[in-house]
């Protein structure tokens, strides 16, 4: 086994809404660390440590503490299968706090007043960034955008570089399931990978493997019934910008995709993504992993892990799951043969890493600019806590004065004021920040 790297993929444990339910959180998560080992044993998947193991995110259910608590036990327990520093995380959309959607209506606008402000970055990350502290001496820092990578290296192998996207960033109650990367967040972490080894860059000629929450191509139909429904009804399950990660994620030289969210295992291959000649005709291996846990009904999917190996340039696969079982029942686990999934068509090049990171540039800055433009609106959220908004005033104010240092904190005021008497439209809110409407409103350019 010392000739291939070996790594554990494990997905959607919702150990708050799980299969086991007796005992404290703490328990569940023991119980599910010690079935996992004990399978592995039982058809002898484990005969020495894993180069990696993926956890691909909702390691809880609807946010909810438990799911946290019963998570950090079973890594902790988990842990020891596993190389030192080689797991890997990235959220899912239930490990997001959604919040509650708060309107313009909300904060006393008149008329209909139903557009939704947009949850704070940290109130949405807080309880998973929570989390990972109380991990952090099994897994790597994330950056700003909760990426991080993990790398393995045998002598004479190549190395073997993961990156984890975060791809929950716009998850709240109305738009619930809408995936979103963000080529600013590959941007980063590319030229993450562009830097030394120390500081977790990628060596000439690694194998390139990246792992997102959410499946990156379209998993299931949705009914036409889904446009009637109130918008915080509207449960979609897709990447709003799936193609584009694709083809940023080919040019870096990313051959395979992992990721969990559907609860099914997924195997496909797809082509035509990236721009780099040598690229084309090669294809993207996109593979999911089921749910380790989620509490079942018969007709649910079956509870999944998987095992990956990579023999040279040979991606080979193997499936472990189980039908339905009684809640709290000992289950009993299949093992599919190991075969093979894909190759990997890229090896990392610093040459190409540059070229593809310059080509990529000016739409990593138009997505953190869009990113940055929703999140100030967020800020108005503070209008419903009279401690908070005072406060909430000073930081508009230092925004605004960025754009007219000439402006007064009444002015400040007095422009908020419009805004909340008459509220933006769709297309205010897509195009301009909060201090560029305050200072058009200023400006009296718009009523």
């Amino acid at each position: 086994m010392a000739s291939r790297y070996r790594i554990l993929h494990v997905a959607d444990p919702h150990f708050s809404r799980c299969h086991f339910v007796s005992g404290k959180p703490s328990e569940i998560g023991w119980r599910h660390a010690l079935e996992l080992e004990q399978q592995l044993k039982k058809h002898q998947l484990y005969s020495g440590l894993f180069d990696a193991l993926v956890l691909s995110g909702d390691f809880t259910f609807a946010c909810q503490p438990d799911g946290f608590e019963a998570a950090v036990v079973f890594i902790e327990h988990i842990s020891r299968l596993v190389r030192p520093r080689g797991i890997l995380v990235v959220p899912g959309n239930h490990d997001m706090d959604l919040s509650q959607p708060v309107t313009f209506k909300d904060l006393g606008a008149p008329g209909p007043g139903d557009l939704s402000l947009p949850t704070p970055k940290e109130e949405a990350e807080k309880p998973f960034r929570d989390f990972l502290k109380r991990i952090e001496a099994y897994v790597g820092p994330p950056n700003e955008q909760l990426s991080m990578v993990v790398r393995a290296k045998h002598r004479g192998l190549r190395g073997l570089t993961i990156v984890g996207l975060n791809s929950s960033r716009v998850e709240r109650r109305d738009a619930q399931g809408w995936g979103y990367v963000g080529i600013d967040q590959v941007y980063e972490i590319g030229g993450q990978l562009n830097g030394p080894v120390s500081a977790g860059g990628a060596e000439e000629g690694d194998l390139i493997m990246a792992v997102a929450h959410h499946n990156l191509l379209p998993i299931w139909d949705l009914g036409l019934q889904v446009l009637f429904s109130v918008p915080n009804r509207r449960k979609f399950s897709f990447v709003m910008d799936a193609a584009s990660t694709l083809n940023f994620l080919a040019d870096l030289g990313a051959s395979v995709i992992l990721h969990g969210h559907t609860h099914v295992q997924s195997y496909k291959m797809v082509e035509g993504y990236g721009s780099n000649v040598e690229r084309q005709g090669f294809p993207t291996l996109v593979l999911g992993t089921g749910s380790l846990g989620l509490a079942q009904e018969r007709t649910d999917p079956p509870h999944h892990f998987q095992i990956l190996e990579i023999d040279d340039r040979t991606l080979l696969y193997q499936d472990l799951s189980c039908i339905y079982h009684r809640r709290d029942a000992s289950r009993t686990w299949q093992a599919t043969r190991m075969r093979p999934a894909g190759r990997f068509f890229s090896l990392w090049s610093s040459l190409r890493a540059t070229n593809t990171l310059k080509l990529h540039q000016a739409a990593s800055f138009t997505a953190a600019y869009d990113s940055e433009t929703m999140s100030s609106w967020s800020l108005l959220r503070d209008k419903r806590v009279a401690a908070k908004w005072l406060a909430t005033l000073g930081k508009i104010g230092e925004m605004v004065r960025t754009i007219r240092p000439a402006a007064t904190d009444k002015d400040v005021e007095m422009a908020l004021d419009d805004v909340l008497k008459n509220p933006p439209s769709e297309y205010d809110l897509s195009n301009f920040n909060l201090p560029q409407m305050l200072v058009r409103r200023m400006n009296g350019r718009m009523p």
